[in-house]
């Protein structure tokens, strides 16, 4: 699995859409699943996920 690198935060952080695609098919699952285990219901799991990532490119 790629890792992600100082050189994609910083490709995401100028607007390359495709930088940020990869942030998050690097990270989704991650967070989904850590979303999962402290919600216990996937609906809930998903609404928090797509708040972590609204956050995190709005602080990009």
């Amino acid at each position: 699995m790629k890792e992600i690198s100082n050189e994609l935060i910083i490709a995401a952080r100028s607007g390359e859409s495709e930088a940020c695609d990869e942030l998050v098919m690097l990270l989704r699952d991650r967070i989904y699943s850590a979303a999962l285990i402290m919600l216990h219901n996937r609906e809930d799991a998903e609404d928090a996920a797509q708040e972590v990532f609204y956050r995190l490119f709005q602080k990009l």
